[in-house]
């Protein structure tokens, strides 16, 4: 295919980021269930020694479990959309309540940075005409590399 040849509007690169869970719904069911089987028995057992207050505070540690693993997974829905055509680039970010931010600018003025943070060993932005955004947060300092590159051999595409 000629490169000339391309609609403007084709998408050239298109990438879905979202934070990396690694227990399925399933999974926390499973493990919710074996620190029950666990801690009944314990708690029968304080029960019977006369310390019954325990199994209260078992119980409760149990239910911060449960409402860790829920906002763990809420978290999770958090998205950002990446797409680079020869006429724009589009970054669209997704919060968990399902809020969205929208960032397009031309392809021949984005910067793709990675800079190496304190906080962090590296960090991926976007920079056009003064402003910069922040992508990747979630990803590893290599899957960070990783999408700059491609980021960067996309752009170069679109530039031609």
């Amino acid at each position: 295919m000629n490169p000339n040849n391309v609609h403007p509007d084709h998408t050239l690169f298109r990438a879905t980021l979202s934070p990396h869970r690694s227990a399925t719904p399933k999974q926390q069911t499973l493990l919710v269930l074996l620190v029950l089987a666990t801690l009944i028995p314990a708690g029968v057992i304080f029960v019977v020694a006369g310390a019954w207050p325990v199994t209260g505070f078992m119980g409760l540690e149990v239910l911060i479990l449960v409402c860790a693993l829920k906002i763990n997974t809420w978290r999770g829905l958090a998205r950002q959309v990446i797409e680079v055509s020869r006429a724009r680039f589009r970054l669209t970010r997704m919060d968990p309540k399902g809020r969205t931010e929208e960032w397009i600018w031309t392809p021949a003025w984005i910067q793709v940075l990675v800079v190496d943070s304190p906080k962090r060993k590296n960090q991926l932005a976007i920079r056009s005409h003064g402003e910069t955004v922040e992508i990747g947060e979630f990803l590893t300092a290599d899957e960070r590399f990783s999408l700059a590159e491609n980021l960067k051999h996309a752009l170069a595409g679109a530039r031609i």
